[in-house]
């Protein structure tokens, strides 16, 4: 069943990733809570205003997406 969760996961992420690509800069942002909530919370409490500038893009997008997905297939399930 883990295995079945986790194939979910990495698929859902994959799409995410590319539909992200396709979101304004200001549509991002709206997901940075996300990104936030990804990071260790003394991490996140000391730089995260400096995320986009110290972190590379790809790393954020990578967090949203796997944010998003982990969320959507544990509140929709795998089928």
């Amino acid at each position: 069943m883990s295995e079945n969760v986790s194939k979910c996961i990495n698929a859902a992420k994959d799409a995410l990733i590319i539909a992200l690509d396709n979101l304004t800069d200001d549509e991002k942002m709206d997901f940075m809570p996300l990104v936030k909530a990804h990071l260790p919370k003394a991490l996140a409490d000391m730089s995260f205003d400096r995320i986009t500038e110290r972190v590379p893009e790809q790393y954020i997008k990578n967090a949203m997406a796997s944010s998003l997905a982990s969320k959507l297939v544990y509140k929709e399930g795998t089928k």
